[in-house]
């Protein structure tokens, strides 16, 4: 838990609206430093080779937690929200019960800054390196058989809520979840991070854009760290309720 909160708090630090930038020169080959054009036509070639297995198909509407998911969502109350993302790229927290059945929960890698975003699944992959250097070494290139990452769930909700990070986090019914999703192999994640591609990656929807989206994020921050002690004893009493229970 320890490693956690330090994590989060070095993670304040990069909470600054990026814009503008220059897009970098097309390379031959595909690579993580590869600007969001191309990664995204990556993406796409991918997504339409029946082929691959760094990037499948995945026919189920519950996600496997510890895994990157892209998929195309259909809010079922999208008339209550201001904004919400109909392209969400998340990293999967496992399912929580819902009033009928469950529902997937997940962080939305979109709704951070970019390089708050690139840093927190660079973080995550170096705190789970040898889980990382195993699946790939057993199942190189194959995001169906390499298993998701062991991240603690509860202590990941716990750390998110103290500083903030919660903004991004978000539930997904199955029933609107449209199908085929696609899981995106270890290998790859560095690349889902730079996805920066407007209207597309966020796909957003409502009357706010992306920069009013991190502006809100960054205020969110702000709040919870001048109200710590609040939002300490907020996270212990839905310990007690048992609020938040992942379900792996």
């Amino acid at each position: 838990m320890k490693g956690l909160l330090e994590f989060f708090q070095t993670l304040l630090q990069l909470l600054i609206v990026e814009v503008g930038g220059k897009e970098e020169e097309p390379k031959s080959e595909i690579s993580d430093d590869a600007s969001p054009k191309q990664i995204y036509e990556w993406l796409l070639k991918k997504m339409k080779d029946t082929k691959s297995t760094d990037v499948i198909s995945y026919k189920s509407t519950l996600f496997e937690p510890g895994k990157i998911y892209v998929f195309k969502y259909n809010p079922l109350y999208k008339d209550m929200y201001s904004f919400w993302d109909e392209h969400p790229i998340i990293l999967s927290l496992g399912k929580m019960p819902a009033k009928t059945g469950y529902m997937n929960v997940g962080i939305n890698l979109s709704w951070y800054p970019p390089a708050a975003r690139n840093y927190i699944v660079q973080s995550v992959m170096k705190a789970y390196k040898a889980h990382f250097e195993e699946q790939i070494r057993k199942y190189p290139g194959d995001a169906k058989r390499q298993k998701g990452i062991p991240v603690d769930l509860s202590a990941m909700k716990s750390a998110l809520d103290q500083f903030g990070f919660s903004f991004a986090i978000r539930n997904y019914l199955p029933s609107q979840v449209k199908s085929p999703s696609y899981c995106i192999s270890l290998e790859h994640w560095n690349k889902m991070t730079k996805l920066n591609i407007p209207q597309t990656f966020p796909q957003l929807k409502g009357t706010v854009g992306i920069f009013k989206i991190y502006k809100e994020f960054e205020k969110y921050v702000k709040y919870c760290r001048t109200n710590k002690s609040a939002m300490i004893k907020k996270t212990n009493e839905n310990k007690k309720l048992m609020k938040y229970k992942f379900i792996k």
